[in-house]
């Protein structure tokens, strides 16, 4: 199914981020997960690698345009705040802001 692909999750440290990111991975997607709190990050990948997941991270603010465009994605799946996930969503795509 996703043979190639990569996912980014935002908020993917906890909670259904987490859940969506460990079930991406076990699907052979590789997956980028972000959020500001770089411990989480650091804590959640190490657990992640562990298991054999591919998943890897770096520290976003989905609501900086900046960051988001850091991005080149075939995935996002915005699990922190509905607006702001819309917002860096219209960004990735070349929307621009909403």
């Amino acid at each position: 199914m996703t043979d190639n692909r990569v996912a980014v999750v935002t908020r993917g440290t906890n909670g259904i981020g987490l859940s969506i990111t460990t079930n991406l991975a076990r699907q052979d997607a590789s997956v980028f997960i972000c959020a500001r709190d770089r411990e989480g990050l650091n804590s959640t990948v190490k657990e992640c690698q562990e298991a054999g997941l591919d998943v890897e991270s770096t520290t976003c603010d989905v609501t900086s345009t900046s960051d988001v465009h850091r991005f080149m994605v075939d995935y996002l799946v915005g699990d922190a705040a509905a607006p702001v996930t819309a917002r860096a969503i219209n960004v990735c795509c070349g929307l621009g802001n909403y």
